[in-house]
């Protein structure tokens, strides 16, 4: 029986954090590098059925048009993260990921991460928030049903907004679903993100101190 996959779907799919591991997931697939660092490939865990590295499939918004490639290589240019056999080895699988990747929203995320945007997502204009959300939604829907996954869940890796005054934020779920639908809805693209996961009963993760 084949086992299950599992959707890893990145928003800031193609920064520093997200190419990272998109890189250490194929090598480790290939066997490549060994799972040095990683907690769960310590003996101690070895009696639970953690998911073998080729049950993930990894996807992701983006707001940028660059390749998963071109960011590793700049990596390697920049910082010696990579080894140039490990990239070459791991481009096949780059560019898999690559034509999983869905334009971003760049809606209140301030300045520093508007000047980032150079994809489709500077179209989104006037689409109010809420159809930001089900835009996003119909992304991560249709990345479960084509990959056939078992479940997805969303990780957060993109640049930290600026923060959000307290007072702007509603009390209640119900004031939050008016202000979705509102055009000065002060809600971050991060929340956004959040709300299109949680919503669709995906598990999200804000690595991101946004």
């Amino acid at each position: 029986m084949p086992k299950p996959k599992i959707g890893l779907w990145i928003v800031g799919a193609r920064g520093g954090v997200a190419v990272s591991a998109a890189v250490g997931l194929s090598a480790l697939r290939q066997q490549l590098t060994p799972p040095v660092g990683l907690v769960s490939a310590l003996p101690e865990f070895s009696h639970l059925p953690l998911p073998d590295w080729d049950q993930f499939v990894v996807g992701g918004h983006e707001i940028r048009s660059c390749s998963l490639s071109s960011e590793a290589a700049r990596l390697h240019r920049e910082s010696r993260v990579f080894n140039e056999s490990l990239l070459e080895a791991c481009r096949e699988e780059l560019e898999a990921v690559d034509s999983r990747i869905c334009p971003g929203t760049i809606w209140n995320v301030g300045e520093t991460i508007r000047k980032l945007a150079d994809g489709p997502a500077l179209e989104q204009e006037d689409a109010s928030p809420q159809q930001i959300v089900e835009r996003l939604q119909a992304d991560l829907t249709e990345f479960k049903q084509v990959n056939d996954l078992q479940c997805v869940v969303v990780v957060n890796l993109a640049s930290t907004e600026a923060p959000v005054p307290e007072s702007d934020w509603p009390a209640t779920w119900e004031e939050a679903q008016q202000s979705l639908a509102s055009a000065d809805c002060s809600f971050p693209a991060s929340t956004l993100y959040a709300i299109a996961a949680l919503d669709l009963g995906f598990p999200f993760v804000n690595f991101t101190p946004s």
